[in-house]
């Protein structure tokens, strides 16, 4: 019967269930013991009896009794107490682990000395002032005016209250002077003040910094919440007091900041000031909407410019005022240009609306009901705002734009001095007009309008507000064309203005622009001037898309058309001209089409409706995270502007609109940044603009480049090692740069081919002559000039779109070459023949000419070939298929191309027909004869180096967009292929540097077979069990008269012998694709540290591994026994006869589980062991290794026979096993190497 206050107390982690919705059934574990069960049911029980000892029995209630109707503020409540009750440090809240005598006592204690403390640090409880009078908001020597001075009469009781008045009027200080007195008279905490725009927030906010101390004691917390207001100058330096305040309280700031970033906090201040949606979000599907809901309960709700919301959201307004009425809170709404339709709409959520519409109702009016009775507040006669009149032109034009005519009038009333304003519809409109006008005159064009980045809106709207504010200098004429965004809760200030066709209550917002304070005015301005726009007929063109109501578009026309002597008498007007246009009942003399666009508008209206009703109804059932994005979406009806970030490609990153490099700036600056130079486009323009990123941006770039250089221009995929995010440098830039670099692509075995890619090219550019010119390139960067000079002799060889041969590809003479998508070049995609077993499907639909460069190559030497073909098939690189490479890894990107480049003097000495073979260009320059048979001899380094065994070609470019694979922006994007089978023998055996290999000769009486071949993944095997081949160059005899001969690579041989005694720890970087046939099964990239000496002690490398696998011999044969069974005199002792099946194909018997086991296990014991063995005394590492491998052997056949062990018939079986896993564990011994060596 308690279950309607369970569920919001309990609903402070985000969500809390409506009353009438279930909650989920969550029982205890069933390996719970029942006495546990048991103990934990009394525990909570008595839990509940303290509780009801505490809270309910005071107040003469007890569990028995049906409880009273819970406050819809509790939840929010108590998530905030939760909140605050968190804040556990030495002094407030303090952890005791003793039992506590009394729990009545100790809880009255918490609430008399902690609980004010925590209150007073969060500057949640404000206080506020005696109520003083308006004029106490007001500037010195003012006088309360119009409806100002009605705040004394209104009723001191919460209720819901409709300002109605000019523009310019006061209303601002009328609705706070009302909050100020709902405060003092304990009818609310806070105020919390909702405005249409994130530019008139801004603006609120100077303001009410001003009078905020006013209002309440001490040092009130004033707090923006939209989604830019962390960028705001004035509510950072508020941010700051705030911190100076608490700067010895680290997690406390932390947990205020939190707060702020979620917007949350607002609604806990003493004045929150926001958009409206930030409010909305109090009734929708987010995380914590009781907080905000709570927040806003506890305050005044103030929402300016009312009558500026569609459909979808006023259902949403509807919601929160309805929630306000329920809680005893007030809500003040203001307008100039309420339709009474609109009106009775608002007014209904206090529970009464108008009876009877007033055709005629006062102007200026406060409205003001608290659902028993409506009430009306009218000035007296004397109060009466003055008579206002404007002058209005009507001017037919085509496309609603000044023609030659109107524009030089408007130049020339520049020049005499006035301020002209000129309001358009669509911003590109705008933009242009400003454009043609600039030429026309020497004067200020100023341009303003939403669709700036964040970096720029600011400085334009302080423009704006300095030269047509209140306090705006005007000793020259100026001209500004803007938007919508002028025409609600800007103070600016016109003499002329000029505004495209709209609805009549915005154009009268519009005109309130005008002759907004007593000032000087140039002659022929004395007087309120405004020309409006028409269109020649009944088309409202692009103008329709914004303003969809064609029946109040056409009636505000004829009303401009037919208006008597162009002159329009305010305050009449706000209600013989918006009431009728904006009545239901149809003139009559509407012309057809204007009624066919109505009826479509009323449809989506309709729609509107229903959507803010569902998602109200998804609110009671789903929370969303609450960030930008989803407060947009649930807000917004779906309609928010699409996030574009401009920038142009430069050697140094990318540069944004206010010239910042993003990649040179820490993570946080990146974030500021992006958000200060993103642009928001309408939604519509999503199918012209490239792919959005996984933030829901889309990076534009602002000029195309030309085709990619390897060689110049900038491609390689790297980040600073010191932290930042991706970018492309070149090749200068990474080998002659004091800069660290790393490697930045989102799959290993891409960054593994484009470091190789990278060490082929300065291989074959840039050869040191000896060691002493390597050790000098590996330690320092390399001289520009020496970089540009080793290049000249091969410009165009690497260029990728090259007329003639284009990096890496080759096109097929007898046209039967077929098209692909970029799925079949990336090994490891679902779609390829040689793949499998990593990623989905279309995974790089677009890609760079970067990454489209290393998948090529990454193709060409480590990846299986595309499988069989009409002419012969695919062949493979000239390793073979996916042979393993491994690399030296040193300090950073540049070191570690270096430290594998092989020098001049290694390859005489290693491979001297390095420079002396046939032939001497890649293949794509020289092509591979075809069906012919090439010696491996006449393979020079750089054609092997570069080997390209297939006839491939990149397709032609396509638009600008994100790369499918790295996610940079590029101007230009591959997204097929294509490729053709190409046949040829290679005779003999081209030994690669970069690669492990081994030779196998068998002695024969008519001499000896030498078959060589290079190191694979044999296996799920990691790289450690297979580590003598890649480090330890030995030779072994494997079975009589054949013996096995293994050398790592020659990249690890040379630093061996140049480096290899001087280096305190190396790193082995191994990496390569496990195949079956032409399809990948396994993609492998491991990084393998030794200790200093391994370059000597290869047979102690060997032994260590070896060592390592006699505990995975031990562990396999016993789980084979406890897997198969025994025979023994009494018969045939029963096994466990364990297999598990994969996809109803493969079967897995108990040892290859236990194999799998103890690899993952041991992989990092093992790798420690050869990075902190001390090689001239081993034997405390294999003591230490000999533990951990004990330790896994014996947990691994545990859990894999601990399902059986309560199985009589296995007892035994088990028993044999496990001694026999012990007993082999014991047989196995230090081999004497290492002893000898200790």
């Amino acid at each position: 019967i308690w279950l309607a206050w369970l569920k919001p107390v309990t609903g402070h982690h985000g969500f809390v269930y409506a009353l009438d919705h279930p909650i989920p059934e969550k029982p205890l574990h069933s390996t719970v013991d029942k006495p546990i069960a048991q103990q934990d049911k009394m525990a909570r029980l008595a839990w509940l009896d303290e509780l009801e000892r505490l809270f309910l029995k005071p107040v003469g209630l007890s569990l028995q009794d049906t409880p009273p109707t819970p406050s819809p503020l509790l939840a929010g409540f108590c998530s905030v107490a939760d909140w605050l009750g968190s804040r556990s440090d030495e002094l407030n809240f303090c952890y005791k682990a003793g039992p506590i005598d009394d729990l009545r006592d100790y809880f009255d204690q918490k609430c008399r000395e902690d609980a004010p403390r925590v209150l007073a640090l969060a500057g949640i409880n404000g206080k506020p002032k005696p109520f003083l009078g308006v004029q106490a908001l007001l500037k010195r020597d003012y006088q309360p005016r119009q409806l100002q001075t009605l705040v004394n009469d209104l009723p001191v009781t919460p209720g819901l209250t409709i300002v109605e008045a000019p523009t310019g009027s006061g209303k601002t200080e009328m609705a706070l002077a009302y909050a100020w007195r709902l405060l003092a008279a304990n009818h609310a905490d806070s105020i919390v003040f909702a405005m249409p725009t994130q530019a008139t927030a801004n603006a609120m906010l100077q303001r009410l910094e001003k009078i905020a101390t006013t209002l309440f004691e001490d040092k009130p917390n004033l707090i923006l919440a939209h989604g830019h207001a962390r960028f705001n100058d004035n509510f950072l330096k508020l941010k700051q007091t705030g911190k100076t305040v608490q700067e010895n309280e680290e997690a406390w700031v932390q947990c205020n900041e939190w707060l702020g970033q979620s917007r949350k906090r607002i609604f806990l201040g003493q004045i929150g000031i926001c958009t409206v949606d930030q409010v909305l979000v109090s009734v929708l599907p987010v995380k914590h909407r009781f907080v905000r809901g709570f927040g806003v309960g506890r305050s005044v709700l103030i929402v300016d410019e009312v009558h500026a919301y569609d459909a979808y959201m006023y259902g949403l307004l509807e919601a929160v005022l309805k929630a306000q009425h329920e809680v005893g809170a007030s809500s003040i709404l203001l307008s100039a240009t309420l339709p009474q339709s609109l009106k009775n709409q608002l007014l209904a959520t206090s529970g009464k609306a108008i009876e009877t519409a007033q055709t005629h109702a006062p102007y200026p009016l406060i409205s003001w009901s608290d659902g028993k009775a409506n009430h009306a507040f009218t000035l007296p006669d004397n109060e009466q705002p003055p008579l206002r009149q404007v002058q209005v032109e009507c001017h037919e034009s085509e496309g609603l734009l000044p023609n030659a005519a109107l524009r030089q009038r408007i130049i020339d009333a520049a020049e005499q001095g006035a301020q002209v304003a000129i309001i358009c519809n669509l911003v590109d409109v705008a933009q242009q007009l400003a454009r043609d006008l600039q030429k026309l005159t020497a004067l200020p064009v100023d341009i303003f309008h939403a669709r700036y980045c964040l970096h720029d809106r600011q400085k334009k709207e302080d423009t704006v507000l300095k030269h047509y504010g209140a306090e705006g200098k005007r000793a020259s004429g100026r001209i500004l064309v803007a938007t919508q965004v002028i025409e609600q809760s800007l103070d600016v200030d016109f003499d002329w203005l000029i505004t495209q066709l709209c609805p009549v209550d915005l154009l009268f917002q519009r005109m309130g622009r005008l002759h907004r304070h007593e000032r000087y005015r140039p002659t022929g301005f004395e007087s309120a001037r405004c020309t409006v726009l028409l269109p020649t007929g009944n088309d409202y063109g692009t103008h329709g898309l914004i303003y969809g109501n064609t029946r109040v578009m056409w009636r505000t026309a004829q009303k401009l058309q037919t208006c008597p002597d162009q002159i329009i008498d305010f305050p009449a007007a706000y209600r013989d001209w918006i009431e009728p246009v904006y009545s239901e009942e149809a003139w009559g003399t509407e012309p057809e089409a204007v009624e066919t666009g109505f009826t479509l508008f009323e449809e989506k209206l309709a729609e509107k409706r229903i959507l803010a009703r569902q998602m109200l109804k998804w609110s009671e059932d789903v929370a969303l995270m609450d960030d930008d994005e989803n407060v947009r979406a649930v807000t917004r009806d779906g309609e928010f502007n699409v996030s574009v970030i401009p920038y142009l490609d430069t050697a140094r990153g990318k540069q944004l609109l206010d010239s910042s490099i993003l990649d040179s700036l820490s993570e946080w600056q990146q974030a500021e940044a992006l958000a200060m130079n993103t642009v928001g486009v309408p939604k519509s323009w999503g199918k012209l603009l490239p792919e959005k990123d996984k933030e829901g941006r889309v990076w534009l770039a602002m000029q195309q480049g030309d085709g990619m250089n390897l060689l110049t221009d900038s491609w390689i995929p790297v980040r600073p090692q010191a932290g930042g995010t991706g970018q492309q440098i070149s090749l200068q830039a990474l080998l002659c740069g004091s800069e660290r670099w790393e490697l930045a692509l989102p799959r290993d075995d891409m960054e593994l081919a484009a470091l190789q890619l990278l060490i082929s090219l300065v291989q074959v550019l840039l050869p040191p002559a000896d060691k002493k010119q390597w050790v000098e390139r590996v330690l320092r960067p390399l001289p520009p000039e020496a970089l540009t000079t080793a290049i000249q002799d091969y410009q165009g060889w690497f260029q990728v779109d090259h007329p003639d041969y284009p990096f890496m590809q080759m096109s097929y003479r007898k046209n039967n070459s077929a098209r692909e998508s970029l799925d079949k070049l990336f090994t490891g995609i679902n779609t390829s023949e040689n793949s499998k077993f990593v990623n989905e499907p279309n995974l790089v639909a677009a890609v760079c000419q970067s990454c489209c460069v290393i998948a090529l190559f990454n193709y060409a030497n480590n990846s299986p070939s595309f499988g069989g073909g009409p002419d012969g098939g695919f062949k493979y690189g000239i390793r073979g298929t996916c042979a393993v490479s491994t690399f030296i890894r040193w300090d950073d990107l540049r070191s570690t191309i270096w430290a594998n480049v092989l020098s001049q003097a290694f390859l005489n000495q290693n491979i001297p027909d390095w420079k002396r073979a046939e032939f001497k260009k890649p293949t794509w320059m020289e092509r591979i004869p075809e069906g012919g048979k090439i010696s491996a001899s006449s393979i020079d380094l750089l054609r092997g180096l570069f080997w390209q065994p297939g006839c491939l070609q990149l397709g032609k470019p396509i638009e600008a967009g994100q790369c499918s694979c790295c996610g940079s922006f590029v101007p230009a994007r591959i997204d097929h292929f294509f490729r053709a089978p190409y046949g040829f023998t290679i005779d003999g055996f081209w030994e690669h540097p970069h690669s492990p290999l081994a030779l196998t000769v068998k002695h024969k009486k008519s001499g000896s077979d030498e078959i060589f071949e290079y190191l694979r993944w044999n296996g799920s095997a990691p790289a450690w069990t297979q580590l003598s081949g890649i480090v330890v160059e030995r030779t072994e005899e494997i079975q009589k008269g054949t013996k096995r001969i293994q050398r790592p690579a020659l990249v690890v041989k040379q630093f061996k012998s140049y480096l290899g005694s001087n280096s305190k720890q190396v790193q082995l970087i191994v990496g390569g694709y496990r195949n079956f046939s032409a399809k990948i099964i396994e993609r492998r990239h491991e990084l393998i540290s030794l200790s200093h000496g391994w370059e000597s002690h290869g047979n102690v490398v060997h032994e260590l591994v070896d060592h390592a696998l006699k505990y995975l011999g031990s562990l396999s044969s016993a789980l084979y026994t406890a897997s198969e069974g025994i025979k023994s005199s009494d018969g045939m002792i029963k096994g466990i006869g364990f297999k598990y099946k994969v996809k109803q194909k493969m079967h897995y018997s108990l040892q290859d589980l236990g194999k799998v086991q103890f690899y993952r296990r041991s992989e990092d014991l093992v790798i420690r062991a050869l990075a902190d063995i001390y090689f001239n005394e081993p034997v405390p590492t294999f003591i230490m290794l000999d533990k951990g491998l004990k330790r896994i052997c014996e947990s691994v056949f545990a859990e894999l026979t601990s399902p059986y062990q309560h199985d009589p018939e296995l007892f035994r079986t088990l028993a044999i096993a496990r001694r026999s896993l012990q007993k082999h564990i014991r047989e196995i011994r230090i081999n004497p190497h290492q002893e000898d060596a200790a």
